[in-house]
């Protein structure tokens, strides 16, 4: 019998390690942050436009903060073994 040790990040996917659960948080939060940089620039610096985009897409920011927070959670070395 052997005992297989996981990491889940907060979207239930699983991870052989820590640096792939990394990697993989990584990628999500680079790709909310450049939806979200895309969709601001298409804003064209217009106050109005700028401030509906962000009233209308907290949930995108809320997912930011989400991730971040996941990709802060530490991990016990020992149980990666």
């Amino acid at each position: 019998m052997k005992n297989v040790n996981k990491i889940q990040t907060f979207d239930g996917v699983f991870h052989d390690n820590t640096k792939d659960a990394m990697r993989h948080l990584d990628k999500l939060y680079g790709d909310v942050l450049t939806k979200i940089a895309h969709q601001l620039t298409a804003c064209d610096g217009k106050y109005i436009r700028i401030s509906e985009y962000l009233d209308e897409n907290l949930t995108s920011f809320d997912g930011l903060l989400r991730i971040k927070r996941d990709m802060q959670l530490e991990i016990d070395d020992e149980e990666e073994d």
